[in-house]
């Protein structure tokens, strides 16, 4: 009995001290277990931050260092360029991360941030993407009508105006008069139901006068945004009603004095050590022409037609397209002096006089960042002896450092690009159509040449897209 009562306490005993011993390196095996994780987590936790260190500072670069930054913004990353590799992060051999970059487009790339932390035979390794761009900043502030300077208006009297995918900016007063009627829309995919077309349903523009907006009793201002002015703000809820800011992000009532952008017509002419300017441009395509030079081409031009091919055309002095001339620009027509379109009927020389409405046409050619449009160092007038041939009829910008005027049209007139200068005066225009389009602003200005930014135009701010980390 006693023997048999033993050996039931050695076998139980033998069963505990089993158990507890399973127990115990349950224990030990959780610990060691838990110790790992723990490790593996602030490993992680600091690679992370290694990673997310070296994002910070490829930022910084491409904002401060100018080879980065400018690689940045002409979109001329190779792939997988390294701008960053800093080792000894912490003052030993066990951390570093470094940073490649690759350009998707203009001031826009993705970079990719590696990150080690040696912890003793193992290494912990962190990978983060991400994508970042800065802003493209637009010269106009999205204005397909853009007056700058002090005390130059806009003027629109007994015309029909359609402005489609921008706004409308005077810098003093805009005075909409004479039965004109005037339609700003933002989004052209949201105009009017043909079906309803005297109910104006989605006009979504901003109209903006540093000065005064005037209109008179018999026109019409049509926008469902903002009118911002010195003497108005209105918005689609708050009609009538004067108020010290408007509700459009970033803008005061009335809004900032702005300038117009500069051109660089003929800096450096004729040495052209830097040839950013028009003229210089021209000179390289041998398409600079005297006054009376570009005259004679007009007046001899067959059936009375002169197309322009050189991407881009500088005449030193006035531009005068009369007598019944047809003159088709396949770029850029820049001029030292003032461009006149169709301002005379009559074209007399030599004893010869020639007669008739003269046309214009000027489309973007192809290729990359081609310039198109109409620059004058004066002043740009379309008279009353000008038609043109619509679809649009001028795919360009049409820009002057003084003074602009369209008159007298009884045509449609069509314009994709944008007028950029520092008074407007439209008279009497049947109804002239302006599409806003930054891309052909930019190119016409030369502010973008063969894709690369000569006068870099984004926002100082560099924005993240995108983040994508993995192990």
């Amino acid at each position: 009995m006693i023997k048999t009562s033993q050996g039931t306490v050695i076998i139980i005993t033998f069963l505990i001290l089993t158990v507890l011993l399973l127990l115990g390196s349950y224990f030990l095996i959780f610990t060691l277990t838990e110790s790992r994780i723990s490790k593996s987590q602030k490993s992680g936790a600091q690679t992370y931050y290694l990673a997310e260190a070296g994002i910070n500072e490829a930022i910084w670069k491409l904002k401060n260092d100018e080879t980065i930054k400018n690689n940045f913004l002409n979109g001329t990353f190779s792939d997988n360029e390294e701008i960053v590799n800093r080792d000894n992060v912490f003052g030993d051999d066990k951390a570093s991360y470094s940073v490649t970059a690759v350009s998707t487009a203009l001031a826009e790339a993705s970079l990719t941030a590696t990150s080690t932390y040696q912890i003793a035979d193992r290494e912990a390794k962190r990978v983060i993407k991400t994508e970042v761009f800065r802003a493209l900043g637009v010269l106009t502030e999205d204005c397909a009508i853009f007056t700058g300077g002090a005390s130059k208006n806009v003027v629109i009297d007994s015309s029909a105006v359609t402005i489609y995918s921008g706004n409308l900016y005077s810098g003093n007063k805009l005075d909409i008069k004479g039965g004109s009627v005037v339609k700003v829309y933002n989004d052209p995919t949201t105009e009017d139901n043909p079906d309803t077309e005297n109910i104006i349903e989605n006009l979504e523009g901003q109209v903006l006068a540093v000065g005064d907006l005037k209109i008179s009793s018999d026109s019409i201002l049509d926008i469902c945004e903002v009118k911002c002015a010195d003497n108005k703000c209105e918005t689609c809820t708050q009609q009538d009603v004067f108020c010290e800011s408007c509700v459009q992000a970033g803008s005061s009532c009335p809004p900032s004095q702005q300038e117009v952008p500069l051109v660089d017509f003929d800096f450096d002419y004729p040495e052209c050590a830097s040839p950013n300017s028009f003229k210089c441009r021209a000179q390289a395509l041998s398409s600079v022409y005297y006054a009376s030079d570009f005259e004679d081409l007009l007046w001899n031009a067959e059936g009375g037609t002169l197309t322009l091919n050189n991407e881009i055309t500088y005449v030193t002095g006035d531009i005068n397209l009369k007598g019944g001339r047809n003159l088709i620009v396949n770029g850029i027509l820049v001029a030292g002096g003032s461009i006149y379109i169709g301002e005379e009927k009559k074209w007399t020389r030599d004893g010869q006089t020639d007669e008739g409405f003269s046309q214009l046409k000027i489309n973007q050619p192809s290729g990359l960042s081609p310039p198109s449009g109409l620059l004058a160092q004066g002043k740009i007038s379309f008279g009353s002896y000008a038609v043109f041939p619509q679809d649009p009829d001028i795919e360009g910008v049409i820009y002057a450092c003084n003074w602009i005027t369209i008159e007298n049209v009884t045509d449609t007139f069509d314009i994709k690009g944008g007028i950029i200068t520092r008074k407007l005066d439209l008279n009497y225009l049947e109804q002239l159509n302006i599409t806003l389009d930054n891309d052909i602003i930019r190119y016409g200005l030369g502010y973008e040449i063969n894709g690369v930014l000569i006068n870099p135009t984004f926002s100082p701010t560099v924005n993240i897209d995108h983040w994508e980390e993995s192990y």
